[in-house]
């Protein structure tokens, strides 16, 4: 076993299981794989938000380009119904999916976790 010295708040000596990680390099290459997985998520999401941004803009000036204003009024208010609709919908699923699988997984019940992810979808 090693023995951490004591600091601050911490016990006079804490003991560490003999098979955990006492190398400063283990423990990076650990923490270097989840950061460029969370990066390359990050990127992809970052990406893909800026596409629906353009996608949306250019969608709106053919619009624009081929409609009267009425129907171009029409257009945008029903855009804009359908994502207070939308709004609604949602109204807190997603904190509730990330509270109730947390939970779950905390007791060991993958298969409730699933469960409520997929009934969320």
């Amino acid at each position: 076993m090693t023995t951490i010295p004591r600091q601050g708040l911490i016990p006079a000596a804490v003991q560490l299981p003999d098979d955990s990680p006492t190398s400063h390099d283990e423990k990076h290459e650990v923490n270097r794989a989840e950061l460029k997985a969370t990066l390359t998520g990050a990127g992809i999401a970052y990406i893909g938000t800026g596409l629906t941004v353009v996608l949306s803009f250019l969608t709106k000036v053919v619009a624009v380009r081929l409609t009267s204003t009425v129907d171009f009024g029409l257009y945008v208010a029903t855009f804009a119904f359908a994502s207070v609709v939308l709004a609604l919908t949602q109204l807190g699923l997603q904190d509730g999916v990330a509270r109730f699988v947390a939970v779950a997984h905390g007791k060991d019940r993958p298969d409730k976790a699933a469960r409520v992810f997929r009934d969320s979808c």
